[in-house]
């Protein structure tokens, strides 16, 4: 199926990306993914192309000057951040780097103390020495939240006589995003010392709104604020780091800094970047909610991956950008561990040492036994690249902890609970139910919209609880909120019975992306079922009474609900997918009758068979469901004395007389074969099938739209399908 293009990261082929002449995809031999250059692996933003293009071709190509740019980044500051500074007092430069030394130069005398909070941004140290600064180190402090400015250590570095602070916020590498509360102490300790403070601002834009918000320094209503000046630019959050064009935005009082800069350095900013930068901060903010979009559920995909393959690493998400502080400490490897992830695994990252140079391995804020990675590339290129991790620092791909080195608690997604890898067949019932609870808060969390989707606004959803005669049973409801769809207010409605994978683990809630679509654009109740998962005390055969059981309760009490039960369907993915195909079988032999059944990488097949399929083989340890999960499913869901072929499809005798059939199969699954081999049996059985195979996708992928690009063209098939069905 062709790449979604909705997602600015998944534009590009591996073999398209390396066709760039940039450092980034040149540096290194072609075996290596590159991910060490803090550029993003995106198209330009439409506004910027077609402004760029018209200047090659009217010819435009002389020297910049500020032209609207100024004007066009205020009017931007005040939409995105509240902030409304003066346009007549900005200075164009020609990076942000450059901008910051400049500013230094008239805001210091040579010999003078600049601090930096360490782990910094490499070119400040060089740049510091070049125009004769002297460096003082503040290490930033780490936590369970991510790393914190020391204000105390601040406070001691300023009473020592520093005279200024260079400031990084958002801060690179390690993407943490500063409280007010922490601005507000760094102008309380500037104006008490008298420091001038400098703030790189770069990253702003690419701040996920969920985690915080951007704070611009000069915008706080302080005197040091007031006295500040901040860099930014256009040129990380769209990608046009090569146009060179930046700004020098001074506070109220520091005005007569920036007029003391120096005037020919703006002479070094292109027309290309001022032509660009303008086109971005005017016309380019729904390119950019793409890509922050896209950036937040790298981010997470990165702590996923780094949980299942090496829970050892240290990672803190980041709250803005698209570089990940990754601590290698824990696996004693050189001091250095890029060279080590280059020569093994064929990675190219960031040097941790480059970061704090004037630190020795061991002392707070060093970068030694760290690496800086960029995830601003396609999701299955950060994937493959904590594989290819993984291979290269454990023999075995998974890795273990040397010491008594404590990770950090931002990357443990999926063994927060368990505080590792998941030994997934030894797992005791209680290690069961704490990673169930965890991993289905996880799932439910707004911030895993960014993988999950985020629900059409057209739809109310809801849950509610369906009054079964020896129990209530929770049911998920998506419905068209009124004036959506074609058809009148007050005609029934046909329903999509909806059983969410997992086995055991999972929630209706992670399904509601697609969910939420089909009922909106079918016009349709789509009731999504929240069955009981599978564990010690609870067989698959619960969950299969329970979707039973809410469909004919549904049925029962159609009129009352606004269902049309003659247009009924049944929609399952994974193991939900077993059941629903399950529930079909017994629509049958109850002489009922459905129109449609949607089978999304189903299972099918509960027998001692389920491992022998050819696909469970070759994607054995595929990134989203691995044998050995099938193994645990497959121990709680058939207990001992359970008739496994009962509860296998596959294997039923009788397939005649079934609805309809759609068999989504993504071919890098384990149960690819699976679907495959039903699809052939309901065939010949002469229930109508129509397979769809999506090349490269895994297991799972309707359920992550945000990084898997088929998402979307599955979910208009299954759309299309049932419209057909339901009419």
């Amino acid at each position: 199926m062709p790449i979604s293009t909705k997602s600015p990261l998944t534009w590009y082929s591996l073999a398209g990306l390396r066709r760039r002449r940039s450092v980034k995809w040149t540096e290194f031999p072609p075996d290596v993914l590159p991910m060490r250059i803090a550029e993003m692996d995106t198209p330009l933003a439409e506004p910027i192309a077609e402004v760029l293009i018209r200047a090659v071709s009217d010819g435009d190509t002389g020297y910049a000057t500020p032209g609207r740019l100024p004007d066009l980044f205020a009017a931007f500051a005040g939409r995105r951040y509240g902030w409304h500074p003066a346009p007549k007092d900005m200075r164009l430069v020609p990076d942000v780097m450059s901008g910051i030394a400049e500013v230094l130069r008239a805001a210091t005398r040579p010999g003078d103390t600049v601090v930096v909070n360490v782990p910094g941004y490499p070119p400040y140290f060089s740049q510091l020495e070049r125009i004769g600064l002297r460096l003082a180190t503040n290490p930033l402090i780490p936590g369970p939240d991510g790393y914190r400015l020391d204000l105390d250590g601040l406070e001691l570095a300023f009473a020592a006589g520093a005279k200024a602070l260079l400031l990084c916020n958002p801060h690179n590498p390690t993407g943490t995003v500063f409280t007010l509360d922490e601005l507000s102490a760094v102008a309380d300790l500037a104006e008490a010392h008298d420091v001038q403070v400098v703030v790189d601002e770069i990253l702003a834009p690419l701040v996920h709104p969920a985690v915080r918000r951007h704070i611009p320094f000069p915008s706080l209503d302080r005197p040091a604020a007031a006295r500040s000046v901040s860099l930014v630019s256009a040129s990380k959050a769209w990608n046009l780091a090569g146009l060179k064009a930046a700004l020098a935005v001074p506070g109220p009082d520091a005005r007569a800094t920036v007029a003391a800069m120096d005037e020919d350095l703006a002479e070094g900013a292109g027309l290309f970047g001022v032509l660009a930068s303008e086109a971005a901060f005017a016309d380019g903010e729904r390119w950019l909610d793409d890509v922050v979009r896209a950036l937040d559920g790298n981010r997470l995909l990165l702590a996923e991956e780094l949980g299942r393959r090496l829970p050892t690493v240290g990672y803190q998400p980041p709250d803005a950008g698209f570089t990940a502080w990754l601590d290698f400490r824990a696996f004693g490897l050189p001091e250095d561990p890029a060279e080590r992830l280059l020569d093994r695994a064929r990675v190219g990252v960031s040097s941790g040492p480059r970061f704090s140079p004037p630190l020795q391995p061991g002392e707070p804020g060093s970068g030694h036994g760290f690496v800086r990675l960029n995830f601003a590339t396609h999701p299955e290129l950060v994937v493959e690249a904590v594989q290819r991790i993984a291979a290269a620092v454990s023999p075995t791909g998974e890795s273990r902890s040397r010491g008594t080195h404590q990770r950090p608690a931002g990357n443990r997604l999926r063994h927060q609970a368990l505080g590792g890898e998941p030994d997934w067949l030894a797992m005791s019932a209680e290690d069961l139910a704490v990673y169930r609870d965890v991993e289905n808060r996880r799932r439910a969390s707004p911030a895993m919209q960014a993988i999950t989707g985020i629900p059409d606004p057209g739809a109310s959803i809801e849950w509610q609880e369906l009054p079964l005669p020896d129990r209530g049973l929770a049911v998920r409801i998506y419905r068209p909120t009124p004036g959506q769809g074609s058809s009148p207010a007050d005609q029934a409605l046909p329903l999509v019975l909806h059983v969410h994978g997992g086995g055991f683990v999972g929630t209706a809630v992670q399904s509601d992306w697609v969910n939420s679509r089909l009922a909106t654009r079918l016009h349709a109740l789509v009731v999504s079922v929240e069955h009981r998962l599978v564990a010690p005390d609870t067989p698959l055969s619960a969950a299969a009474d329970d979707a039973w059981e809410a469909l004919r309760h549904l049925v029962r009490h159609a009129s009352d609900l606004g269902i049309d039960a003659a247009r009924t369907a049944v929609f399952g993915e994974s193991c939900g997918a077993l059941i629903t195909t399950l529930t079909a079988l017994r629509v049958k032999e109850a002489g009922l009758r459905l129109r449609a059944q949607v089978l999304v990488n189903p299972v099918v097949d509960m027998t001692d068979t389920m491992l022998d399929h050819a696909s469970v083989i070759r994607h054995a340890d595929s990134p989203t469901l691995t044998v050995p999960q099938l193994q645990l499913i497959r121990r709680l869901a058939i207990p001992p004395g359970t008739d496994a072929r009962a509860l296998s499809p596959l294997h039923a005798d009788d397939l005649t007389g079934l609805a309809p059939a759609l068999v989504i199969v993504p071919t890098h699954d384990p149960l690819a074969d699976h679907g495959r081999r039903f699809s052939e049996r309901l065939r010949a059985a002469g229930t109508p099938v129509r397979l769809t195979e999506y090349a490269g996708a895994g297991h799972a992928f309707l359920s992550m739209p945000g990084v898997a690009p088929d998402a979307d063209a599955a979910r208009t098939e299954i759309l299309d399908f049932l419209r057909g069905a339901l009419a």
